[in-house]
């Protein structure tokens, strides 16, 4: 009798382990849940597409991008997202807030940059001037998103999205995980 109590918390000790396990694997990233998903957005160069070059609403439509090489160092590894802000701007205290309920969820499947522009430095200043969506000066808040997307003649290359305001949570959830979803299908092929 003696070692029954003992099997028994042996089982049980086996039994929650691999519920824990079951919980942490079924619970993963996204990356781990790409079976069925339909990105919500395509490449174009419309003002809700993911781009290749600007975007028709730009004063540079249709012109390449000169990325900035640390975006590329970075999309070597995962999509990348970059947000510019003040802390005294309410887009962008709302911007920050839905930002962190998505990087809750999808954190761990992109690098993420959180650059406060009370004191514009130059590395804030080169993504607004690169990645600002629309012509006039710059503002706050700015999201640029950035993945590999294959282009019409099936390429791989830096496909990006940037707003220029508070967007709420679904938009940016959605581009978010159109970013890991095309990053996923496409950075195998990425400099071959």
């Amino acid at each position: 009798m003696s070692g029954i109590p003992g099997s028994i918390n042996v089982g049980l000790v086996a039994t929650l382990m691999v519920a824990t396990f079951l919980t942490f694997f079924t619970a993963g990233s996204f990356a781990d849940d790409l079976q069925g998903y339909k990105p919500v957005y395509s490449l174009g160069s419309g003002k809700d597409d993911w781009w290749i070059k600007y975007p028709d609403q730009s004063p540079n439509a249709s012109s390449s991008v000169g990325h900035l090489p640390w975006i590329i160092n970075d999309l070597r590894q995962k999509p990348v997202i970059v947000f510019v802000h003040r802390t005294d701007c309410k887009s962008c205290k709302v911007q920050e807030k839905d930002l962190d309920k998505v990087l809750t969820t999808y954190g761990e499947d992109v690098k993420y940059y959180d650059m406060v522009a009370d004191v514009p430095d130059e590395k804030i200043l080169s993504v607004l001037n690169v990645y600002y969506p629309n012509s006039g000066v710059p503002t706050v808040p700015t999201t640029v998103i950035f993945t590999l997307v294959k282009d019409i003649d099936g390429k791989v290359a830096v496909g990006w999205h940037s707003m220029d305001d508070a967007m709420g949570e679904d938009v940016l959830t959605s581009y978010v995980k159109d970013a890991i979803y095309y990053y996923r299908q496409d950075a195998a092929y990425w400099n071959k």
